[in-house]
């Protein structure tokens, strides 16, 4: 075949050779774009590699969350907090103890058989404290427990040798510092604090000041007592149940239950009261209060008075024209309880019952009521007290009515004094008296019946000096001087108008005159 021929061919079967490279061509391009990938500028691999290190950090935060949250790292902490506290105190032979710490650190947590002994001895232990807060409430400044209880805790106060061989209670030498503050000024806490709900199960509480002896405060017997007394005290059976808030501007407590009982006749069954001081408004209030014991149950429903801080300390003097409000009542209180506290009233025995309520200026008060009721005698009583604020000049004007008085129960109530026997006069009745003036000098109007006749009018007594001083008008109905003084020479019954300036009561020893009308 001829060369002319052989092109004819390949013409007629490719009849554009052209076109068929050109698409070749594209074809080996597409291929070799599919294969090579093209590279990313350096602003898009700085926020690849900033993207995984944010997920890495959260999942590192949400790791350690979750690990804070483990008993295991709570007993870790607690392992590095004690060798820190006790290294700090092994100068003071104090060590610090607690068996395990369970729950979520930033919400609440329950610290195990927690102790602390100083110089071998035991100051304060318990079975467990859980602690459940908000912690979030720090950002506002405020320390924020809903709910602490702490279970079967034990405290155990005496004094010990400190530094230089003093004497001094084992807590202060526990909480004194090693270095002193040269600064002794000291700014007012600004934070708030808020206890929604704490509580003190069955605890015990032992004061031995001078514990004289090697053995534990605890193996140490402890003797009744039947008066007050700090340096020898044992509580048990302690329980509390309390709110309270502490702003600088307001502080507020609410003791819903407080029992215990002592080596002593006092066991308080129930104590239970809200208090409020107001900074801003400057008004204390104690509101219902109760005490109750095996003798006595004591209620105060307020005492209120508006211009006082009571936590900045106040003179009595300095309550002179501050409005107050006083709403009390005892039935009973036994004047066991009373002098347990004040053994200079150990003269009074026996109970009583009384309700008093009193409001305007502390200095000059309003007296609405004061009731009292004793065993088988009662006073009622309203009217006007002045000088509370300062009771060395304290001055009564007040009004008495319907007055039941058994001369028995002078007896009873007042067993330490030496006061005349008037029972042989049965009971005495009082319609009205009046009493104006200072308790031991004063005037009055009487209107006194006995089983002995009735005399009525007005006096003036002066109790200050050995002997009694009065002198009055007053009249008489029936009286009968021999059952008076107990004398069947002087029987009879007189009756008249008589003026008296005398001075003492026994008729055989009373010096004065008797003037009749």
């Amino acid at each position: 075949m001829s060369e002319e021929d052989k092109n004819s061919e390949n013409t007629e079967n490719n009849p554009n050779p052209d076109t068929e490279d050109i698409s070749k061509n594209q074809t080996d391009q597409k291929v070799q774009n599919e294969g090579i990938k093209p590279k990313k500028s350096f602003i898009g691999k700085f926020f690849t590699v900033v993207k995984y290190i944010f997920i890495f950090i959260i999942l590192l935060v949400i790791g350690i969350f979750i690990f804070i949250q483990t008993d295991i790292f709570s007993n870790l902490a607690l392992d590095i907090a004690l060798d820190k506290l006790n290294e700090s105190f092994s100068e003071k032979e104090t060590v610090i103890h607690a068996e395990s710490l369970n729950g979520n650190l930033l919400k609440g947590f329950t610290l195990n058989n927690g102790s602390i002994k100083v110089k071998g001895d035991t100051l304060l232990k318990f079975s467990s404290l859980f602690v459940k807060y908000d912690i979030l409430k720090l950002l506002k400044q405020e320390i924020f427990t809903r709910e602490l209880i702490l279970k079967d805790p034990q405290i155990n106060l005496t004094k010990i040798r400190g530094r230089n061989d003093s004497l001094k209670w084992n807590f202060e030498y526990f909480l004194e510092s090693e270095t002193p503050d040269d600064d002794t000024t000291s700014s007012e806490f600004d934070w708030g604090i808020t206890a929604e709900n704490l509580i003190i199960e069955n605890g015990s509480v032992r004061i031995l000041e001078n514990k004289n002896s090697a053995l534990p405060i605890r193996d140490i017997p402890v003797r009744n007592i039947d008066t007050f007394n700090v340096s020898e005290l044992d509580m048990n059976k302690f329980n509390l149940n309390l709110s309270a808030k502490y702003f600088p501007e307001d502080k507020e407590v609410n003791i819903k239950n407080l029992n215990f009982k002592t080596n002593s006749p006092l066991n308080l069954n129930q104590f239970s009261l809200q208090a409020n001081i107001n900074y801003k408004d400057t008004i204390t209030e104690l509101s219902k209060l109760t005490l109750l014991t095996d003798r006595s149950d004591i209620k105060i429903n307020q005492i209120r008075i508006k211009g006082v801080n009571a936590l900045e300390g106040f003179d009595y003097e300095g309550l002179e024209n501050k409005d107050t409000k006083i709403n009390i009542e005892a039935d009973p209180i036994n004047m066991d309880d009373l002098s347990f506290f004040l053994p200079e009233l150990d003269f009074l025995d026996s109970t009583i019952s009384f309700s008093l309520v009193t409001e305007d200026k502390y200095g000059d008060l309003n007296l609405k009521k004061l009731n009292l009721k004793s065993e088988k005698s009662q006073y009622y009583f309203s009217g006007n007290i002045k000088n509370l604020h300062n009771p060395e000049s304290l001055y009564f004007n007040v009004t008495g009515k319907d007055i039941i008085i058994d001369p028995r129960d002078t007896k009873i109530l007042l067993p330490g004094l030496d006061i005349p026997d008037y029972t042989h006069m049965g009971i005495i009745s009082i319609p009205s008296l009046t009493y104006t003036g200072e308790p031991s000098k004063f005037e009055t109007d009487f209107d006194i019946n006995t089983s002995a006749g009735r005399t009525y009018g007005n006096a003036f007594m002066d109790l200050t000096g050995n002997d009694i001083v009065y002198k009055g008008d007053f009249k008489t109905s029936g009286l009968n001087p021999g059952k008076i003084f107990k004398d069947k020479e002087l029987e009879g019954q007189i009756s008249g108008d008589f003026n008296v300036d005398a001075r003492g009561f026994d008729y055989k020893t009373m010096s004065g005159k008797l003037i009749t009308n």
